[in-house]
């Protein structure tokens, strides 16, 4: 995958400005995606893998970034051109949110969007913390 420039906002209107790098790894069977975010400069850097888990029976992603790890699932997978990874509900004290999910929306060949939604309650209201445009750079100059 080409890397890509990402803009958008967070929840409250705070711009979020970001680049996005991509391979297939282990033979094709995982994606490995790598997010730096410009802005805001906090430096957040962080490395997603995406894969099939047989045992689970559906895709998995972890989550491992400078400011700490996350899992998510999908048992769903690819719908309309749209993937949907949802955390475990956790009960963490003075957590901002019990669950949280990222969905991952293809909206042509070069362009893509991410949206994370967080839920307050164990009974999943998603709300929007952040949306993300993405453009690919050609990976070629001449496309």
């Amino acid at each position: 995958m080409a890397p890509g420039t990402c803009t958008g906002s967070f929840r409250g209107g705070k711009t979020h400005r970001a680049t996005f790098t991509g391979t297939t790894i282990l033979g094709g069977k995982w994606l490995e995606l790598t997010e730096q975010d410009i802005e805001p400069a906090t430096g957040y850097l962080a490395k997603y893998l995406i894969g099939y888990d047989s045992q689970q029976k559906r895709l998995v992603e972890f989550d491992a970034n400078n400011f700490g790890a996350a899992m998510y699932s999908s048992t769903d997978g690819w719908k309309n051109d749209v993937l949907t990874m949802t955390s475990p509900i956790t009960d963490t004290p003075n957590s901002p949110y019990v669950a949280n999910r990222f969905l991952y929306t293809i909206t042509s060949p070069k362009t893509f969007t991410v949206d994370w939604q967080i839920s307050k309650t164990s009974t999943l209201v998603w709300v929007p913390a952040d949306h993300l445009d993405c453009k690919l750079q050609s990976a070629h100059p001449l496309n």
